[in-house]
């Protein structure tokens, strides 16, 4: 029986192909909102990045760039992202933890006062992937009252009491605010030392100083007199140095710790707030001084001013609490619950309260926007010379 097997032609060229896959990931924030880096709620200023992907598993290196969605998803600048990789589907640092960022000032955030709003991009091999969710950053405000009052003097804790109720009417005005956070600290303005002081101040958006205030003679370290029994159109006025026959000239101050005891105490003055070591970053928009004399002269807010806060404001007479306490409530709530923190705004709220307060108070406004009994700073000579 023939063979009836058949010889079979082969294709010699043979083509395959293959579809390589693009990466497919998730970026995310661990969380919907923070604040800036500050040593008061320090468990709310750290947003993890999060990337899970589905494809590929590892790679050796990914991406990751900080957006601000407000500016065309421009880069944020001063982000510092150690070395990334892609490991068992997690984009994670060389010791394996998440990646993460914590906001500060020189993010440059609230350059617009109300665009919050930031997002993420994660590179893996040529993929670009943005952030579907925007994570918040919010406005920081921050009470420094010192609530510790309880001087023999006042045997039924009036400083105190009225110290309270300041912080309450403060965290009252930024209640219910979904782009605010605000904190009071309280401590004791005795013990506290300038640099612990100093350092609440770090990234916030507003800072206030709820607590006494005095003029201290330059040259013997005594307290200014002033009026304190007189009508209201003299109360609390300023007059010279303590010290007879002394004739140094004035320094407003906070009443924090102090160089020398009693009674020549020396408080916190413009010279540490000057001070980096002392007060590493002074408030973006506003430092208000709630106490007596802090606007007497210019060299404390000259400080803050040279140091970049953009509005000071204070009293210049010595206050009583319950005119100081009534004022920075009327400020607050038009502030925050009217025009929402607009920064821009601060002069016009300033100058609604002046017809009130005028004469009770003497309150200064120093900034670079300028209304009714506002000084204007001159910012170009020597910060160094003014004290």
């Amino acid at each position: 029986m023939a063979d009836e097997r058949k010889d079979e032609a082969i294709a010699a060229e043979l083509k395959h192909h293959f579809k390589a896959l693009p990466p497919s990931f998730t970026p995310k924030w661990s969380r919907d909102w923070v604040i800036p880096d500050n040593v008061l709620l320090p468990n709310k200023v750290r947003a993890e990045m999060l990337v899970d992907t589905i494809y590929p598993e590892n790679r050796p290196r990914a991406e990751i760039t900080v957006l601000k969605e407000w500016d065309n998803n421009t880069t944020v600048p001063e982000v510092r992202l150690p070395e990334l990789k892609l490991q068992n589907k997690k984009v994670v640092k060389n010791d394996n933890a998440c990646p993460f960022h914590k906001f500060i000032l020189k993010n440059d955030i609230w350059e617009k006062y109300d665009k919050l709003l930031y997002h993420f991009e994660c590179q893996i091999d040529q993929t670009k992937k943005k952030t579907a969710k925007a994570l918040k950053v919010k406005r920081w405000h921050v009470q420094a009252v010192d609530t510790s009052d309880n001087n023999v003097a006042n045997p039924n804790n009036i400083y105190q009491k009225f110290r309270i109720a300041e912080r309450t009417n403060f965290l009252n005005s930024f209640a219910g605010s979904a782009d605010d956070e605000a904190y009071a600290w309280d401590f004791d303005a005795k013990s506290t030392g300038f640099a612990a002081f100093g350092e609440k101040m770090k990234n916030a958006y507003t800072f206030v100083y709820t607590g006494h205030g005095a003029v201290m003679c330059r040259k013997c370290q005594s307290m200014f007199s002033c009026l304190v029994n007189a009508p209201d159109a003299d109360f609390g006025k300023w007059t010279t140095c303590s010290t007879a026959g002394c004739t140094g000239s004035p320094r407003s101050t906070h009443c924090i710790g102090g160089w020398k005891a009693n009674p020549n105490p020396s408080f916190m003055d413009g010279t540490h707030i000057s001070d980096e070591t002392i007060v590493p970053i002074t408030p973006k928009y506003l430092m208000f001084s709630v106490c007596c004399g802090g606007a007497f002269e210019t060299s404390l807010y000259d400080a803050y001013i040279g140091r970049g806060t953009e509005y000071c404001l204070g009293f210049k007479k010595s206050t009583r609490c319950d005119w100081a306490r009534d004022y920075a409530k009327s400020f607050f709530d038009t502030w925050a619950k009217t025009h929402k923190c607009d920064p821009s705004k601060i002069p016009d709220v300033f100058n609604g309260l002046q017809a009130t307060w005028e004469t009770k108070l003497q309150p200064d406004l120093f900034g670079k926007s300028w209304g009714i009994g506002s000084h204007v700073r001159n910012l170009c000579r020597s910060i160094a010379a003014l004290f």
